[in-house]
């Protein structure tokens, strides 16, 4: 009896150990389930993969493995909702269907792709009695591969490019994002997404090139898959240019495994050379954005450098200006008190001067004049010379800023004191001791107001 028989049919034991294959070679997920119970019987996708993620032309791929069965691909009125993965009792043309796509193809992972059964792996799967599981699986292979003789081998060379392009986008995006910086940690969000949005345009051309080869990939392989499935389960008629016999021998088997491989080689050796060539090319295009980042880090150095440049401009003009200022302001003090040693000479020289007593003994020039008022306060002091309500705060840092010296109470100051450390510390604008002076002789108490030639010089 021979062992392979295209429409021999194997049941609930078989299915079941496909079950535990698929599951196992999946890391221990329980991919797939037997189901008898109000349903057709057989092998269906666990509901809890179902629905887990989107499918079909806007979905994923995991949606794409986890929703496929063979209804999907077939011409008929088959109902793919309530269509098994795998119906039992299965034939290993139906067998050799579920192992071409979604989760049925961890089989393929384990025993090798079509055209290349692993026999030493075959014989390791299950005991000794598991000889009908084993017959099935080497049946399904016959079957694929002389479906595959006959719709031919998939577009390894396009799914090739797609995977070349894919490690080469992945490549060229790790490079370009640590040239550009784009995680480093002193950086704010807004320029790691500036830098980002550097990466992406500068790899928009490989991206682009690298999706189109995808979705050509993706179309060339459901096309396959989709003729594969139609061959094994709605064969076309054997024409005298394509003879397949169901009883092929092995000799048969060889010859068409031989001209598979030798086709697959030619092939390889084709994506190869087209490898090489777009290796090439890419290789020049990475140069190229190498010369342009090198350009703009060379440009971006002259900017910094003339930023600096007048920076340091900037801060030798504010330091010229500050010099001046204290310049200007030495020589105002320096000024005004030769101004005030004069007018103390003047009025020393006088006849019965203010520094001469009624006996002709000096007194002390500055005590007469700070006796001369009365205490105020920093209101009244804001009145005499405005500074933009800058007094409360003068008083309250007194401490500080020296103001203390003329301090004579809580909150109350000597305003000839006050006019003195005024002058000299603020050097308030549009202003100078004259007119200081004037503004004291303008507001002394009635009791001082006979001394105003003390502070003006007028004897008038």
């Amino acid at each position: 009896m021979q062992e392979h028989q295209p429409y021999r049919q194997f049941g609930k034991e078989t299915a079941t150990f496909i079950v535990e294959l698929v599951n196992n070679q999946s890391g221990g997920y329980e991919f797939l389930e037997f189901r008898d119970d109000g349903h057709t019987p057989g092998v269906y996708v666990s509901e809890t993969y179902i629905g887990l993620f989107p499918s079909g032309g806007e979905g994923i791929e995991a949606g794409n493995v986890f929703e496929w069965n063979p209804a999907c691909d077939t011409e008929d009125d088959t109902d793919p909702e309530a269509a098994p993965l795998l119906p039992v009792p299965f034939t290993a043309k139906e067998l050799a269907a579920f192992l071409l796509y979604g989760v049925g193809n961890y089989i393929q992972e384990r025993l090798g792709r079509i055209g290349q059964l692993d026999e030493d792996q075959l014989s390791k799967l299950g005991g000794v009695r598991k000889k009908l599981p084993r017959q099935a699986l080497r049946a399904a292979y016959v079957e694929a591969e002389r479906a595959q003789q006959i719709v031919g081998l998939p577009d390894i060379e396009a799914q090739e490019l797609a995977y070349s392009l894919t490690e080469q986008l992945d490549e060229a995006e790790r490079e370009e994002n640590h040239s550009q910086g784009v995680f480093a940690r002193d950086i704010s969000p807004e320029e790691a997404s500036r830098r980002r949005a550097l990466v992406v345009e500068s790899l928009a051309d490989l991206r682009k090139r690298t999706q189109i080869a995808k979705s050509e990939a993706a179309a060339k392989a459901a096309q396959w898959r989709g003729a594969m499935v139609r061959q094994l389960l709605e064969p076309l008629p054997q024409t005298p240019e394509q003879p397949v016999s169901a009883g092929a021998n092995r000799e048969e088997l060889a010859r068409l495994r031989a001209e598979a491989e030798a086709r697959r080689q030619d092939e390889e050796r084709k994506a190869a050379e087209e490898r090489a060539a777009e290796g090439g090319r890419l290789a020049a295009e990475r140069a190229e954005i190498a010369r342009q980042r090198e350009a703009q880090e060379a440009k971006a150095r002259e900017v910094r450098a003339e930023l600096d440049r007048q920076a340091a401009e900037l801060r030798a003009q504010q330091e010229a200006v500050r010099k001046r200022q204290e310049e200007s302001a030495a020589e105002v003090k320096r000024l005004e008190d030769e101004r005030i040693e004069a007018e103390a000479r003047r009025i020393e020289r006088a006849p019965g001067g203010a520094l001469h007593g009624a006996g002709g003994e000096p007194r002390d020039y500055e005590q007469e004049l700070e006796g001369l008022f009365d205490s105020v306060g920093s209101a009244q002091l804001e009145a005499m010379f405005p500074d933009n309500e800058k007094w409360a705060k003068y008083a309250e840092r007194a401490a500080r800023n020296g103001l203390a010296l003329a301090r004579v109470g809580r909150g109350k100051f000597n305003p000839y004191l006050a006019a003195r450390w005024w002058i000299n510390e603020q050097c308030p604008a549009g202003w100078d001791w004259s007119r200081c002076a004037r503004k004291l002789a303008n507001n002394l108490p009635a009791r001082s107001r006979d001394s105003r030639h003390l502070l003006t010089g007028d004897f008038d």
